[in-house]
């Protein structure tokens, strides 16, 4: 290494277990508003990349996959270690989503972090058959 220069990594903040559910929900609430901001504020805070929707499983990887003017909230989550091939309750993936709304600039982020285009969700479709349906989003 140079003189003069380090290389500190910061260590995760140490909080309990209120502030980083606090935390996930406000993740959960930037990717569903495509909020990179609030959602590099909740990671900070501790927030698990891996949040998930109560209701419907969904993780935070899959709201960020479907916005549509930016891919920042995605890359975001896929930085902060999320999991790509997490599902949903109804078995989709962030890839599903992002296939199924059109979401090409995501798709193809997806794809480059490695998410799988054979999952199988519960209709039986994997983000490959999605894919070939719609015509307008590649993920071959």
């Amino acid at each position: 290494m140079g003189a003069g220069k380090s290389t500190s990594v910061t260590a995760p903040p140490q909080v309990s277990a209120a502030e980083a559910a606090a935390a996930s929900h406000q993740l959960l609430s930037g990717a569903k508003r495509c909020d990179a901001g609030t959602i590099q504020k909740a990671l900070a805070a501790g927030a698990s990349p891996d949040a998930r929707s109560q209701h419907t499983g969904r993780p935070a990887l899959s709201f960020a996959a479907q916005c549509v003017d930016t891919i920042d909230p995605l890359r975001q989550i896929l930085s902060a270690r999320a999991d790509v091939d997490a599902v949903a309750k109804d078995g989709r993936t962030a890839l599903h989503i992002a296939v199924a709304w059109e979401r090409g600039p995501a798709a193809s982020k997806l794809v480059e972090a490695g998410a799988s285009r054979n999952v199988v969700d519960e209709h039986g479709l994997t983000p490959l058959a999605l894919a070939a349906r719609r015509n307008r989003i590649d993920i071959s």
